[in-house]
């Protein structure tokens, strides 16, 4: 299963966030941002990366100023990062 990160710097945009994916039926939690994606407000939603559309149309109707990305998560020897989806995204 591949996962994905969904950050936001500021902790209620968070916890709304996430709120608004369990409502719609996507499986999600909330977990501490890694220090290397940057600025944030600590926390991110982690969900499985096929939920995309689902989070991105939560995301388009809500008013989450302080969303900064989505982030595919890679599983290896460690854990890295890269901004999803690799094209430039509609919100940049």
């Amino acid at each position: 299963m591949k996962e994905m990160l969904i950050v936001f710097g500021n902790r209620t945009h968070t916890l709304t966030y996430q709120k608004m994916l369990k409502n719609m039926g996507v499986k999600c939690e909330v977990v501490p941002t890694p220090r290397e994606l940057g600025v944030s407000c600590g926390l991110s939603v982690k969900t499985d990366l096929l939920q995309y559309d689902k989070a991105l149309y939560v995301l388009k109707r809500g008013n989450y100023s302080s969303f900064q990305n989505f982030y595919e998560i890679h599983y290896g020897q460690t854990k890295k990062y890269s901004v999803y989806p690799s094209q430039k995204p509609f919100w940049r």
